[in-house]
């Protein structure tokens, strides 16, 4: 037989007709399934008339159409292989409705599958099998998620069997939340708390892993990890507490009771406390969330970096020696530390990634170091908040133009006693710096300029208002700041072979260049407050016919105001620059004296006599304003002009000649030609005596 007539024959078996027939029937049959089960769908769970009891009848037609449907298949499949099929139109659009009828079977099968595994979750639930049970419905919650996106009919099923699947699994996830609270809860009454953990773990653990399978283990254990952390980790650490157990057939309790908030623990306390948390935990909480992660581990993510950080910084920081003997002591905390490390490790609370608390204190010696250096800081900054005002005298060698230099003269002045507190400090980490390894050398260098650096920054700042009102505090501090460069500049050679040794050069420069700019800062104050004053001592104007009573007053105001400041500088500045600054001060009332005098066009005799006796009054009681009265003309540039216009105010015109000397006398060496002639002329009346004089007076 040829291929051809073979293909014939299998197809007269299959029958071509009988594939015709069976489509349109199997096509009104899954129509009429689909309504119907659309219908029971709505019954049950739209309109609620009818309990989910008819759905294994639906099924079985289902089932029976899907047999139906795969051997129809398999018979049309067979018939298209034959020629024959090309000429029959009919039987090749019932193999496309076989196609669309099979799409419709599919989706009639999976509501119904979704109502037979509703049925099924509440038998799950029964038996509370709550982990089949959570599988079930997050299984459910898929399958209508893929007819919602694929079939476009029924929506209103869809989303009502949607809200159904939906609804129960968040009926599930409440109670299973509830049970888990109920069985493994934290509670906090006064100073007392209590953890209790169900004795049937078996029963929680299935709850708790059903929680963690549909992701919503989080809320219930980031809340036992919040609470553990702050009603037991947190007041076991840093308040003295008294840890219990109590133990029944129902439950196993850890009770924690602060007893003292006030007082921080010793770490062997604290370590102890951890030690029994933990290990109740480890024997209690063995609950696990799937094959590979424990809820302790779970809790452990949540936790161990802060563990980690406050036991560090609120327990062994406090355990860092202060003294040498504790330093050599230390390999107790170290084994102590390690052990609890240990045992946090083997709980999962700790990961390999976590902060070390073994690797902090075996930094032991750099920890003692930084130590040291914050008690250090904190010294320095109480020192640097004193009064300036308590003083002591103090030598230091200086010359009258630098103040300081390497000669041996020396001079007393006084300093403020914190300054010398300072020092002290200062000393006292340099010392210990010189026995110390390089590391440790370098910080505590480091320390002692950190502090210079914060000298120079915070007093300005925090004693800014008295330093520029009181003459003694501005005094003080500048005496202070040389002081400290004076003793900085030795520390260059004294230690020289201690790392980084060098930067007290630069520091002893800055503290110089910080005390002359405030300290020339109140002087120019000082010097406008006697220039604002001399505005009011009406010698202005052009002609001086009398000696105002204004012009006596503000004088003698501006020579008390030199005179309080000799009062609080003469003691507390060095001599030479005492004498310096009082004499630049004494300068502009002299120079305002001179050139208001000078520029007047006529001066009657009267006051001329009562300027000559004022001037008399500046003279006194200036050169007292010196450690030497003999040495004022060293200091004030212009007393010699003072004394030499004083002169000629008083002085006949014979005798301003004899002092003119042709140019070779005092006045000449004093006063310009234009200056003289204009006071001659403004004192004496045109006279040829007058003329004649003014005629010698020219420059040479």
């Amino acid at each position: 037989m040829s291929f051809v007539a073979a293909i014939l024959s299998t197809a007269g078996e299959i029958g071509i007709e009988e594939v015709n027939k069976a489509v349109p029937y199997l096509k009104s049959s899954i129509e009429n399934l689909k309504h119907d089960a659309v219908e029971y769908t709505k019954e049950v769970y739209v309109k609620y008339k009818e309990r989910p009891n008819n759905y294994k009848m639906l099924l079985n037609r289902a089932q029976t159409l899907q047999e139906k449907m795969v051997d129809l298949k398999k018979k049309a499949e067979l018939a298209t292989k034959t020629e024959l099929v090309q000429a029959n139109e009919k039987l090749e659009h019932n193999i496309e409705s076989l196609h669309a009828v099979n799409i419709t079977l599919s989706f009639v099968s999976d509501i119904l599958r979704v109502i037979k595994k509703l049925e099924q979750f509440a038998d799950l639930l029964n038996d509370k099998d709550y982990m089949g049970a959570m599988k079930l419905i997050c299984e459910l919650d898929n399958i209508l998620l893929e007819l919602t996106s694929s079939e476009q009919s029924y929506p209103e099923v869809l989303s009502k069997l949607k809200d159904v699947v939906n609804s129960k699994k968040t009926d599930l996830q409440e109670e299973l939340t509830e049970i888990f609270c109920k069985a493994i809860h934290i509670e906090n009454v006064g100073d007392k708390t209590t953890f209790s953990i169900s004795s049937d773990l078996v029963h929680i653990q299935n709850v708790l892993q059903a929680l963690f399978y549909a992701d919503s283990a989080a809320y219930v254990l980031h809340n036992i990890s919040k609470l553990l952390w702050d009603l037991f980790l947190v007041p076991i650490v840093d308040n003295k507490v008294q840890l219990e157990t109590e133990e029944n057939a129902l439950s196993n309790t850890i009770i924690i009771k602060v007893t003292d908030e006030a007082k921080s623990p010793e770490y062997t306390e604290v370590f102890s406390n951890l030690e029994y948390l933990v290990k109740f935990l480890k024997a209690n909480f063995t609950l696990l969330l799937n094959d590979q992660l424990s809820a302790i581990e779970y809790i452990g993510v949540d936790i161990r970096d802060n563990l980690s950080e406050l036991l560090i910084k609120h327990c062994l920081d406090n355990t860092i020696p202060t003294t040498t003997a504790d330093l050599q002591n230390f390999n107790t905390v170290i084994d102590a530390t390690r052990n609890l490390e240990d045992l946090l490790e083997e709980t999962k609370i700790f990961a390999d990634d976590t902060n070390s608390i073994v690797e902090y204190v075996r930094q032991v010696d750099k920890l003692f170091i930084d130590k040291k250096c914050e008690k250090y800081d904190a010294s320095a900054c109480q020192i640097i908040k004193k009064d300036l005002y308590e003083m002591t005298e103090v030598d230091m060698i200086f010359n009258p133009d630098g103040f300081l230099s390497t000669d041996k003269n020396s001079s007393t002045c006084f300093v403020s006693k914190s300054t010398l507190d300072l020092l002290e400090l200062l000393e006292k980490i340099m010392q210990q710096a010189v026995g110390a390894s390089e590391v440790c050398a370098s910080k505590l260098v480091l320390t002692a300029q950190n502090i210079i650096r914060l000298y120079i920054a915070r007093v300005p700042e925090y004693h800014q208002k008295l330093l520029q009102t009181i003459p003694q505090q501005v005094a003080l501090f500048h005496n202070n700041c040389y002081y400290l460069s004076y003793k900085l500049s030795d520390w260059t050679t004294e230690y020289q072979d201690l790392p980084k040794a060098g930067g007290f050069v630069n520091q002893a420069q800055v503290l110089k260049v910080v005390a002359s700019k405030i300290f020339a800062d109140y002087v120019k104050t000082q010097i406008e407050q006697i220039e604002e004053i001399m505005k009011e001592s009406k010698l202005t104007g052009p002609t001086l016919d009398s000696l105002q009573p204004a012009t006596e007053k503000c004088v003698r105001q501006c020579l008390r105001q030199h005179e309080l400041l000799k009062t609080v500088w003469i003691k507390v500045l060095p001599y030479s620059i005492y004498n310096q600054t009082i004499g630049k001060i004494l300068d502009t009332l002299c120079c305002n004296i001179i050139n208001s005098i000078v520029q007047l066009e006529d001066i009657s005799s009267d006051a001329a006599n009562q300027m000559v006796d004022l001037m008399n009054v500046i003279i006194g009681r200036g050169s007292n304003l010196f450690t030497d009265p003999k040495e004022v003309n060293l200091y004030v540039k212009s007393w010699y002009k003072l004394n030499e216009l004083n002169f000629v105010l008083g002085a006949s015109l014979l005798d301003i000649n004899d002092h003119w000397s042709d140019g070779k006398g005092p006045l000449a060496l004093h006063f310009e030609c234009a200056e003289l002639k204009s006071l001659i002329r403004a004192l004496f009346q045109n006279t040829d005596r007058r003329a004649a004089l003014l005629s010698k007076i020219q420059e040479f």
